[in-house]
């Protein structure tokens, strides 16, 4: 699992970091930042690294955002 830490989300115009991890598809939960690592955003991220800005298509309107980190994401807890 990987978690990756961005800022201006694209929830977030103004910048803020908020972070993600990329799961499989059956596990996402976009809710708590879970996202499925075949996305456009989760593509984007894949083989990137921290300094590094990913663009991605979203409903037709290209995004970028910058890595700030990105880190191993701690297994989920029974």
């Amino acid at each position: 699992l990987t978690r990756a830490t961005l800022a201006g989300s694209c929830e977030d115009p103004q910048g803020r970091e908020q972070s993600y991890t990329l799961w499989g598809p059956p596990d996402v939960d976009v809710e708590h930042g879970i996202i499925n690592y075949l996305t456009p955003l989760g593509k984007a991220l894949m083989g990137s690294r921290a300094g590094q800005r990913v663009r991605f298509d979203v409903d037709g309107a290209v995004r970028q955002l910058e890595i700030v980190r990105i880190e191993a994401a701690p297994l989920p807890t029974a």
